[in-house]
């Protein structure tokens, strides 16, 4: 059994008196085990297995969920706390108390009125909804009331760039509502407290490990079917992805060292030879940073109606991608 991870914790139970508990992971032969090990008050070792089993996920989510339980009820880690609260920047934490605060008190009308904004500005602008304000942000706002700029300009992510963007729209939508909160926001970390943010961040930090756990599943299935010979139609349907989504999954997958070169081949070879060579021509023309130039000058509007620009732009995708390629193969 190898020992990957302990760490003892303590609890104060009266005057000058503390109750100790420890916590570990250990792997076998690719089974996992958290053991919890706390002594009775007659001094005889308690051993509970909190998990056992071949799921990494699965161990972790257990282990923090558990151990969350413990903290909850007094126990506190010797070293950390196991998600590395104490090593946050005062920056860092200052924001986590306001995106912690925000999601459990966000002003649900609000919050409707500025994702409604957010909507119509990405339309004007052709963006995504994100890039023009997160979630994160419009839970900060519609919680907070911001009615000024110097308020707006408190809250993280909002910077002065957007702020001359989207300030004047967003504090029409917010001065329509009652300030019931004050600024400054330093009342906030009382309000929350550690014990809640320590629980908030630990639903943070398992969202991320699952999100990171289905790109690794993601990036495999992709692998799989490349090797295979699947086309495209084919890993749209495997993962479940959409299909812009897997066409950016395959850059990431090049820019990572990965061999597509075949995969883009057979993707291209759908795409006229005379629309593909002066679809190279353009990208020496004009570069290959953005793609809408090259699109405008290669198709005429019927044949974008006709052909959809989704299936345009990948097939540009696939041939920047290859002279891509073929720029490091002529430099190597």
């Amino acid at each position: 059994m190898n020992l990957i991870f302990m760490n003892s914790l303590e609890k104060k139970t009266g005057e000058a008196r503390v109750h100790t508990a420890q916590v570990s992971i250990s792997e076998h032969q690719g089974s996992w085990m958290v053991v919890w090990h706390e002594p009775k008050e007659d001094g005889r070792g308690a051993q509970q297995v909190w998990y056992e089993g071949a799921a990494w996920q699965d161990m972790l989510t257990e282990f923090r969920s558990r151990l969350r339980d413990q903290i909850s009820q007094g126990f506190v880690p010797l070293i950390d706390d196991g998600r590395g609260y104490r090593r946050q920047s005062a920056s860092a934490k200052a924001a986590a108390l306001l995106h912690c605060y925000s999601e459990r008190n966000a002003n649900a009308e609000l919050f409707a009125k500025l994702r409604d904004w957010r909507r119509e500005q990405a339309a004007k602008e052709a963006k995504a909804p994100f890039i023009v304000a997160g979630n994160r942000i419009l839970y900060m706002i519609a919680s907070f009331y911001p009615h000024t700029e110097e308020e707006l300009l408190q809250l993280p992510g909002f910077g002065g760039n957007r702020l001359k963007l989207y300030g004047e729209a967003i504090l029409a939508i917010t001065r329509t509502f009652e300030q019931n909160t004050g600024f400054p926001l330093d009342w906030v970390e009382e309000e929350v407290g550690q014990r809640q943010l320590n629980e908030w961040l630990d639903r943070q930090q398992e969202l991320k490990d699952q999100q990171d756990e289905q790109k690794r599943q993601t990036r495999r299935k992709l692998l799989e079917g490349i090797e295979q010979g699947t086309g495209l139609d084919g890993l749209v349907e495997t993962t479940a992805l959409p299909r812009m989504d897997v066409v950016a999954a395959i850059e990431q997958l090049d820019k990572d060292g990965y061999d597509v070169a075949a995969f883009v081949d057979r993707e291209l070879e759908q795409m006229p030879e005379n629309e593909r060579m002066e679809a190279e021509l353009l990208f020496a023309e004009l570069g290959d940073r953005f793609l809408k130039p090259v699109l405008q000058r290669l198709y005429t509007a019927e044949r974008l109606n006709e052909a959809g620009t989704g299936i345009l732009y990948e097939r540009l995708r696939f041939v920047r991608l290859k002279l891509r390629k073929e720029k490091v193969a002529v430099r190597g």
